[in-house]
């Protein structure tokens, strides 16, 4: 069991010398749980008659963690979170460590409130769906915030959607959850982090070390194709992984999945390099970013698009579902969070089925043996067709097609249909390739 289960549940308590009332819980995870706090000092100045122009209610985030054994292995990683948190709290991309106080059986981290929720929530509820100058925004103020954290020689090791909380709308991005970060720029400790963010040097199957300033840049990577097209391309940049041999095999693989430009694909086809050494740096990585043309495939390069890929740029597509839907990357449980602390936690917002992360798309969907032909059809006026659970679907159709209502009828004809010309021939390449391995 976590140890956040095993934790009470404080909500109500009046904590830190009654400074602080525990109002709502806002999430569990790992290793702690989170609360919403209210500073009693500003009700009270509220409720006084004398103080007509005192200020709102305020509120902080307190996280509540188990009190470990003296100079306990737990207790040096609190220790090490606590230090390198505060020593980069002063950024306005950085979710901001007021204090920390205790008592016989717990640690408290009063924390900066953030009531926006975190990105992961704001990309599944459709927020960045191509709205390419949020996105463009958000990422650059991620990118000048990473640059402070290594200015300051603190390596996040966990950056990714869940652990960045953003205001309504989705901007204004604060890095949170220093579980995991490291000062070292050289690591031995394999194995560290969420899968599907990790470089593959940092694989113990792989190296017995790595660098993490380069696995940080690393997971923004990966966190942009989430903010472009609420995917991940792979579960893990491993031998193991089907899509992660693809793309190794198949420099156009990106784009047979994801709806993305084919300047933001040969940018990225540079950041995944194996060598480590051949990608680029965090600046030159924000600086193309930001001189990129665009981010998303034209009309016309979509109508010759697989399903999977016209699906996720919110285009009905006839026929066999475009999505396998058990085939969604793992939670991380990694950190002890800030605001989801683990997203399995959160309750869903209205209309949108629960999901534990970002979808990764089914090669197999978007293989040449299954393209449909464009049809033009108007999505508002024709109900997407789901074969299997549409629960697990829902999360990506709503995301893409808000307005769409699910059928479990399906199009026979899209089964038969041919695939597009000229890719037979990579097909081919690409099996040649596999062979090889």
């Amino acid at each position: 069991m976590p140890q956040s289960g095993t934790l009470a549940n404080l909500m109500g308590s009046i904590v830190d010398d009654g400074r602080l009332k525990l109002v709502s819980l806002v999430g569990a995870g790992a290793y702690g749980k989170l609360y919403r706090a209210l500073d009693t000092s500003s009700t009270s100045s509220t409720s006084s008659a004398s103080s007509s122009s005192s200020s709102s209610p305020r509120f902080y985030a307190v996280k509540c963690l188990r009190k470990p054994a003296f100079r306990s292995r737990d207790a040096k990683f609190q220790d090490r979170e606590r230090t390198l948190h505060r020593r980069v709290s002063a950024h306005p991309n950085i979710v901001t460590l007021h204090r920390l106080f205790t008592d016989r059986e717990h640690v408290f981290l009063v924390l900066e409130f953030c009531a926006g929720g975190d990105m992961f929530h704001a990309i599944t509820d459709g927020v960045y769906h191509k709205n390419t100058e949020l996105i463009r925004s958000t990422f650059a103020s991620l990118v000048e915030a990473v640059l402070f954290l290594h200015s300051r020689g603190v390596y996040h090791r966990d950056l990714k959607p869940e652990n960045v909380l953003t205001n309504h709308a989705g901007g204004s991005p604060l890095i949170a959850d220093f579980g995991l970060a490291t000062p070292s720029k050289i690591s031995h400790d394999m194995d560290c982090g969420s899968g599907s963010y990790m470089t593959p040097e940092s694989f113990s199957s792989a190296s017995s070390t790595y660098c993490p300033p380069q696995s940080d840049v690393w997971a923004l990577c990966i966190t942009l194709i989430n903010l472009v097209s609420a995917m991940n391309p792979w579960r893990s940049a491993q031998a193991s992984d089907a899509r992660w041999n693809s793309f190794l095999t198949d420099p156009d693989f990106l784009r047979e999945i994801i709806p993305i430009s084919t300047s933001l694909t040969d940018l990225l086809l540079r950041c995944f390099r194996l060598d480590a050494a051949l990608r680029p740096s965090l600046v030159e990585l924000g600086r193309a970013v930001h001189a990129l043309p665009d981010l998303y495939m034209t009309d016309a390069e979509l109508k010759q698009a697989a399903p999977a890929v016209r699906r996720a740029a919110g285009w009905f597509v006839p026929g066999a579902n475009a999505y396998d839907a058990s085939d969604y990357s793992s939670p991380s449980t990694s950190g002890s969070g800030y605001s989801s602390i683990g997203p399995q936690h959160r309750v869903p917002p209205a209309g949108l089925a629960a999901s534990s992360a970002l979808a990764v798309p089914d090669p197999a969907a978007s293989s040449p043996r299954h393209k449909v032909p464009f049809h033009g059809t108007d999505p508002s006026s024709v109900a997407d067709s789901i074969n299997t659970n549409p629960q697990g679907n829902t999360h990506l159709l709503q995301l893409c097609l808000p307005s769409l209502s699910i059928s479990a009828s399906s199009d026979p004809c899209a089964a038969a249909a041919p695939p597009a010309p000229g890719k037979f021939k990579r097909l081919i390449r690409r099996l040649r390739a596999w062979r090889k391995l």
